[in-house]
């Protein structure tokens, strides 16, 4: 589950929304690169009937090489959600509302997301890279004005390990 109102370590204030359970996604991405510049798009879509809707992404990256085997990108990006998705992760209807004390909300479909993105790809060898990413975004629209938003930044960080063929 995504969401799990009876899981102690899921916020208290989401407690009377509900559970959202996990889903699969059903996409297409795409990315053009010409010298340094890259941009990459892409739509994914419950594939599985769980309403969590459909996003659309767009980013813009300057690559740079500064030695033959490290690779850093930075850039900004965008996502648009349907009404769907943002009811799903955003809203609260007449039933949670009651149970949770929270307004009822019914968000539409926008950009829900601006952000900046930072990553550095290192290639060990001729298939193995490691890699790190950090992304700091902001909610937008009626993402960022739901009463379940608690901070309009979420930002991440990740690391991975890839092996090309």
């Amino acid at each position: 589950k995504l969401r799990d109102e009876d899981d102690v370590r899921d916020d208290p204030r989401l407690r009377g929304l509900g559970d959202i359970d996990a889903t699969a996604y059903a996409g297409f991405y795409a990315t053009y690169e010409r010298d340094w510049f890259e941009l990459s798009g892409g739509v994914a879509t419950d594939a599985a009937g769980k309403d969590h809707g459909t996003v659309v992404s767009l980013d813009a990256m300057a690559n740079f090489n500064p030695t033959e085997r490290l690779r850093v990108s930075l850039g900004p990006g965008v996502s648009w959600s349907n009404a769907k998705h943002n009811r799903t992760f955003y809203g609260v209807d007449a039933v949670q509302a009651a149970a949770s004390g929270l307004p009822q909300y019914t968000p539409d479909a926008g950009s829900s997301e601006v952000r900046f993105s930072l990553s550095a790809i290192y290639r060990l060898g001729d298939h193995w890279n490691l890699g790190a990413r950090a992304t700091a975004a902001t909610l937008q629209g009626d993402a960022k004005d739901s009463p379940i938003v608690a901070d309009k930044n979420q930002n991440t960080f990740g690391v991975f390990a890839a092996y090309q063929f």
